[in-house]
Protein backbone atom coordinates (compact mmCIF):
# COMPACT_ATOMS: atom_id res chain seq x y z
CA UNK A 1 0.00 0.00 0.00
CA UNK A 2 2.77 2.19 0.35
CA UNK A 3 2.43 3.67 -3.60
CA UNK A 4 -1.12 4.14 -3.23
CA UNK A 5 -0.58 6.15 0.26
CA UNK A 6 2.53 8.04 -1.72
CA UNK A 7 -0.27 8.78 -4.52
CA UNK A 8 -2.74 10.11 -2.31
CA UNK A 9 -0.59 12.67 -0.36
CA UNK A 10 0.93 13.83 -3.13
CA UNK A 11 -2.67 14.56 -4.91
CA UNK A 12 -3.35 15.78 -1.48
CA UNK A 13 -0.10 18.34 -1.21
CA UNK A 14 -0.10 19.39 -4.45
CA UNK A 15 -3.93 20.05 -5.59
CA UNK A 16 -6.13 19.90 -2.58
CA UNK A 17 -4.26 21.53 -0.02
CA UNK A 18 -4.64 24.58 -1.18
CA UNK A 19 -8.16 24.81 -0.69
CA UNK A 20 -8.06 23.35 2.66
CA UNK A 21 -9.31 19.64 1.65
CA UNK A 22 -5.63 18.14 2.92
CA UNK A 23 -3.95 17.41 6.31
CA UNK A 24 -0.98 14.90 5.79
CA UNK A 25 -2.19 14.00 9.78
CA UNK A 26 -5.83 13.63 9.13
CA UNK A 27 -7.35 11.92 6.06
CA UNK A 28 -10.87 12.79 5.18
CA UNK A 29 -13.49 12.47 2.25
CA UNK A 30 -16.27 13.77 0.64
CA UNK A 31 -20.15 13.93 0.87
CA UNK A 32 -23.10 16.04 -0.24
CA UNK A 33 -24.43 17.45 2.67
CA UNK A 34 -25.04 16.56 6.54
CA UNK A 35 -27.71 14.39 5.73
CA UNK A 36 -25.88 12.14 3.90
CA UNK A 37 -22.77 12.02 6.26
CA UNK A 38 -25.16 10.96 9.12
CA UNK A 39 -26.76 7.78 6.67
CA UNK A 40 -23.05 6.97 5.65
CA UNK A 41 -21.74 6.94 9.16
CA UNK A 42 -25.13 5.00 10.34
CA UNK A 43 -24.44 2.21 7.46
CA UNK A 44 -20.87 2.03 8.89
CA UNK A 45 -20.32 2.88 12.28
CA UNK A 46 -16.66 2.13 12.10
CA UNK A 47 -16.34 5.94 10.54
CA UNK A 48 -17.96 7.77 13.05
CA UNK A 49 -15.21 9.43 14.13
CA UNK A 50 -14.08 10.35 10.39
CA UNK A 51 -14.20 13.59 9.44
CA UNK A 52 -16.10 14.49 5.92
CA UNK A 53 -15.95 17.58 4.06
CA UNK A 54 -19.61 18.82 2.00
CA UNK A 55 -20.35 20.53 -0.90
CA UNK A 56 -21.23 24.03 -0.23
CA UNK A 57 -24.86 24.56 -0.42
CA UNK A 58 -25.04 28.01 -2.85
CA UNK A 59 -22.85 26.23 -5.59
CA UNK A 60 -23.55 23.98 -8.69
CA UNK A 61 -23.76 20.03 -7.95
CA UNK A 62 -20.03 19.03 -8.36
CA UNK A 63 -19.25 16.89 -11.19
CA UNK A 64 -15.59 16.37 -12.33
CA UNK A 65 -14.95 13.94 -15.36
CA UNK A 66 -11.23 12.15 -15.50
CA UNK A 67 -9.82 9.27 -16.84
CA UNK A 68 -7.54 6.48 -15.64
CA UNK A 69 -5.17 4.79 -17.78
CA UNK A 70 -1.86 3.21 -18.51
CA UNK A 71 0.77 4.64 -19.95
CA UNK A 72 2.89 3.20 -22.98
CA UNK A 73 6.46 4.23 -23.79
CA UNK A 74 6.93 4.32 -27.34
CA UNK A 75 9.70 5.89 -28.34
CA UNK A 76 12.33 7.88 -25.92
CA UNK A 77 10.76 9.32 -23.17
CA UNK A 78 7.63 9.56 -24.96
CA UNK A 79 4.31 8.08 -23.18
CA UNK A 80 0.68 7.80 -24.80
CA UNK A 81 -2.40 6.67 -22.90
CA UNK A 82 -3.87 4.55 -26.00
CA UNK A 83 -7.10 3.40 -23.98
CA UNK A 84 -8.30 5.99 -21.11
CA UNK A 85 -10.84 4.92 -19.12
CA UNK A 86 -13.42 7.43 -18.37
CA UNK A 87 -14.96 8.19 -14.36
CA UNK A 88 -17.61 10.32 -12.97
CA UNK A 89 -16.76 11.65 -9.76
CA UNK A 90 -19.71 13.78 -7.58
CA UNK A 91 -20.55 13.72 -3.79
CA UNK A 92 -22.47 10.98 -4.36
CA UNK A 93 -21.34 8.60 -6.36
CA UNK A 94 -17.60 7.64 -8.21
CA UNK A 95 -17.22 5.09 -11.35
CA UNK A 96 -18.17 4.51 -15.12
CA UNK A 97 -21.02 4.42 -16.05
CA UNK A 98 -20.16 2.09 -19.30
CA UNK A 99 -18.50 -1.11 -19.86
CA UNK A 100 -17.61 -0.85 -23.28
CA UNK A 101 -13.94 -1.02 -23.52
CA UNK A 102 -11.38 -3.49 -24.10
CA UNK A 103 -10.78 -3.87 -20.35
CA UNK A 104 -13.51 -5.72 -18.12
CA UNK A 105 -13.96 -2.54 -16.68
CA UNK A 106 -16.93 0.11 -15.98
CA UNK A 107 -20.42 -0.16 -15.27
CA UNK A 108 -20.70 0.45 -11.93
CA UNK A 109 -20.35 3.51 -8.95
CA UNK A 110 -19.16 3.65 -4.90
CA UNK A 111 -19.43 5.70 -2.77
CA UNK A 112 -16.65 8.37 -2.68
CA UNK A 113 -15.54 6.93 0.74
CA UNK A 114 -15.73 3.22 0.08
Amino acid sequence: THGLNLWMYLIGKHIFEQFGLFTHSNENTFTLSNATEEDIKRRNPHLAGKKFSKAREDMPFMLINSALGKGTKTNGNSVTFPDPIPFTTTPLYVGSPFAEYKLPIGGAFVEPFA
